[in-house]
């Protein structure tokens, strides 16, 4: 905020520090702190307490479900996750060529047209689309995985979560540990407030455009590698360091690096988390990392990752933000690197939908327009020549 000024009566603060063009009832970051509540309710016992579905209904709907709302909650979302056939055949489609995101986001648009109801717009129609999007949206990021591997995707199971489902065309071994870990994962990356993404699908939300575009507007916005993008990157760089002792080395080479995007060390880092100094997912995430780890017998990598953290804190005071540990454990759960931005956008749809239906629902909501400060040329310094005279 101290980059404030105004200037023609539009104030200007770069890259919208601090500012809140909504108000907002679904997450709040404790800034000073390091907390991220959920409705309220602290993540640190979601994740202890909580399964993801019981979140998704927290998030859509304000409350945790009765048991007797839950068990129709789940039966809606087993049915929901169906994806339809000519769907899957546009993403074949596609090709080889097609990244795995602008595949999802295909897939999320092409869904309206299945929705014979669209012009309906009421509340409890826009429910019902945010379930199906929920639902439906990890079948599609594992199908169009498998066709892009040139393997047909797998039958799934109705008796299956949409998340368990999506483990098991994927072929990831699931073992009641294994599943925990997957749903904490989903938990912490399902909200985060007003980030990038979230502002767009807001922005769309705001226009009247239907939910299916917000939400394909907010994966796009997610796909790149200074947002949800990072996280398929870590494992990379880790491997890339070697072990702990090649940490300092690594950390001082890449700060010396000319341009500054150069110099950026994906996994750390949060503006929100400065003042408090943990990004407070990253803390449940590593527990996960290193109890699955162990396990793993890929203790190097970890290693590698604490010593990392510990140097990076102390050259740069930046900390570990989420994707670094969530990485890890996309990793020792048995995923390949570049779908773990995919899996963090899947859970991220709860937290679209949620912010769709509050923007689009908001009685006293206007479409969001903000100001652009001019840079360009004076125009009482400009006078135009035909084309043959220039």
């Amino acid at each position: 905020m101290d980059k404030m000024t105004e200037k023609n009566g539009i104030i200007y603060i770069p890259a919208l520090d601090g500012v809140a063009p909504v108000e907002s009832a679904i997450s709040l970051p404790d800034t000073e702190k390091g907390m991220l509540f959920l409705r309220g309710y602290p993540i640190d016992i979601l994740t202890k307490k909580a399964s993801f579905e019981e979140v998704i209904y927290l998030l859509l709907f304000g409350k945790l479900p009765t048991q007797k709302a839950f068990s129709s909650f789940q039966e809606k979302m087993k049915i929901e996750q169906n994806v339809p056939s000519k769907t899957i055949n546009a993403l074949k489609f596609l090709g080889l060529r097609t990244s795995l995101f602008d595949m999802a986001s295909i897939g999320i648009l092409s869904l309206a047209q299945y929705d014979s109801n669209l012009k309906n717009t009421t509340l409890q129609a826009n429910y019902a689309r945010a379930l199906t999007l929920i639902a439906k949206t990890p079948i599609l990021v594992a199908k169009s995985l498998m066709i892009k591997s040139g393997i047909e995707p797998n039958f799934i199971s109705p008796e299956l979560s949409p998340v368990a489902n999506f483990m098991a065309i994927l072929n990831i071994p699931a073992n009641e540990e294994i599943i925990r870990a997957m749903e904490v994962g989903q938990i912490l990356c399902s909200e985060h407030e007003m980030n990038a993404s979230t502002l767009v699908d807001r922005t769309v939300a705001s226009t009247g455009a239907n939910i299916y575009s917000a939400v394909a507007a907010g994966l796009c916005a997610f796909s790149g590698e200074y947002h949800g993008g990072a996280s398929q990157f870590i494992i990379e760089m880790l491997r890339q360091i070697g072990n702990p002792a090649n940490v300092q080395k690594w950390v001082d080479d890449k700060l010396m690096a000319k341009n500054k995007k150069d110099q950026i060390i994906m996994g750390f880092g949060h503006r929100l988390y400065k003042g408090a100094g943990s990004d407070p997912r990253t803390a449940i995430f590593k527990k996960w990392a290193l109890r699955l780890g162990k396990k793993k017998r890929d203790e190097a990598l970890l290693e590698t990752a604490q010593a990392l953290e510990k140097y990076v804190g102390e050259k740069k005071n930046l900390c570990a933000n989420v994707d670094c540990y969530f990485a890890l454990v996309n990793h020792f759960i048995g995923f390949s690197p570049e779908l773990s931005p995919l899996i963090y956008a899947m859970a991220r749809v709860t937290g679209w939908v949620a912010h769709y239906i509050e923007q689009f629902h908001d009685p006293n909501g206007r479409i969001l327009r903000p100001r652009a400060i001019y840079t360009g040329s004076d125009p009482s310094n400009l006078k135009w020549v035909d084309i043959k005279d220039r």
